[in-house]
Parts: C-alpha cells; structure tokens; sequence
C-alpha cells in the first residue's frame, strides 16, 4: 500500500463519518408546533351491541356529518375502518 492510497482511504472513512453525523443532525429537526385539543371531534357515537367481532358504530361530527365506521377487536378497539367518501354535512342532528 502506498501512502496515497492510505490517506484516501482515510479520507473516504472521514467524510463518511462527517456525512452519517450530518444526517443524524438534520433528523432530529422536526416540526415544534403543539396539537391543538380544545377541538371537539365527536358530538355523538352510536354502535351496535353485539358481542361479534365487528361493529357498526355511527358516528356526528360537530359539522353534522355523519360518519358510519366498522371496529374490529372486541372490547379492545384494535382496529377502526370509517367510510368518510359518504360522510356528508345534509345529516340532521337530533
């Protein structure tokens, strides 16, 4: 090995490392905005009562859509699926 091929080689680790802790500073730039949880989400949640699987649940948003949502894992809530392409504001609040 020759000493020029030594210092590239030292050269091409340097600039990796420099790269690896650059990236490792830019991703921990992240957006510092705050959530906002004085919005009222739901008004109103109806779902059906069966000890099934699954379950219709119906659910009015403060804009009175009406949104219908299927639940999937008993009592724990493990998933939720909404058909929010139907969900319109013509709903009437009762």
């Amino acid at each position: 090995m020759t000493i020029n091929t030594i210092v590239h080689r030292k050269l091409r680790v340097l600039i990796g490392c420099a790269l690896i802790i650059a990236v490792g500073i830019l991703a921990g730039c992240g957006d510092t905005e705050t959530v906002d949880t004085s919005t009222k989400t739901v008004v109103k949640s109806e779902c059906s009562s069966t000890l099934a699987d699954y379950q219709a649940c119906t659910i009015t948003m403060p804009d009175t859509r009406r949104v219908t949502c299927i639940t999937r894992g008993g009592t724990h809530g493990l998933a939720m699926s909404c058909d929010w392409i139907h969900a319109d504001g013509s709903d009437r609040l009762e």
